[in-house]
Parts: structure tokens; C-alpha cells; sequence
């Protein structure tokens, strides 16, 4: 697994200017998740979608009620959250306030996306990116 510390989200887009892309879906889970939200909030017209797994909204309050970077802005596009064991729905559905574009919850009955359920990441990626 890459780390993606010490990233921000300028990184991300000198990263895709690097590689010569210019609009993209983008996905994330965990840090990656906060980092893809940021990321999003920051670069209008850069990203056709988001999906999101483990992480709420920077802005919005966690499970514990905390909020991690008010500062971070509203996203402005179709946005899916994988809600987990970690993320329980109900809070994952706060983070609809600080998307500007179509929403959807999805409920993931595990503790890790990554091992236990990257199929549904991939189905919900596939299903976010997908122009049909």
C-alpha cells in the first residue's frame, strides 16, 4: 500500500497535470478519503465524481461528534460514501450537507473496505464513473 503522507490536495493536482489529466473521478478510503474530499473541495471543474469510503466530510462531525478540518469547503459533485462499521450511516449521511450535487449513502456491514469489501468499492466506483 503507498502512503500518501505528506500529500495535500495541490499535490493531487500537480499529480494529474503531471499525468496529463484534466477531469477525473476520484475515489478514496480512509486518509485517501480525506484527502480525495479536500482535494474535491478545492479544485472545481477538475473532478466528475467522488467516492468515499470510511470518511465523512472533513467539515462535518465525526462518530465522536469532532470535526476534522472545518475549513474545508463543500464538493461539487456526485458524491457516493460507503458507510462501514467505522462510519456508522447515520453519520455518514452528514456529510450531505457539504455536497452540491447528487448524494448517496451506501451501507457496507464491515469494519474494512479494503479487505473485506472492495468488491462493493469497486461496484460503487464503476456504478459513480459510469455515464449510463
Amino acid at each position: 500500500m503507498e502512503s500518501i503522507t505528506g500529500l495535500g490536495p495541490a499535490d493531487v493536482t500537480a499529480i494529474l497535470d503531471e499525468l496529463g489529466l484534466s477531469w477525473v473521478n476520484l475515489a478514496g478510503r480512509g486518509a485517501g478519503a480525506e484527502l480525495a474530499w479536500q482535494a474535491c473541495a478545492r479544485g472545481f471543474g477538475r473532478f466528475q465524481s467522488l467516492v468515499v469510503a470510511d470518511r465523512g466530510h472533513p467539515a462535518a462531525p465525526g462518530v465522536d461528534g469532532s470535526v476534522l478540518d472545518a475549513s474545508t469547503g463543500p464538493v461539487e459533485v456526485p458524491t457516493t460514501v460507503l458507510a462501514t462499521k467505522n462510519l456508522p450511516r447515520s453519520v455518514a449521511e452528514g456529510s450531505a450537507r457539504f455536497v452540491y450535487g447528487e448524494f448517496r449513502v451506501v451501507e457496507v456491514d464491515v469494519a474494512d473496505v479494503a479487505t473485506e469489501a472492495e468488491h462493493e468499492l469497486a461496484t460503487e466506483i464503476v456504478l459513480r464513473t459510469s455515464l449510463w
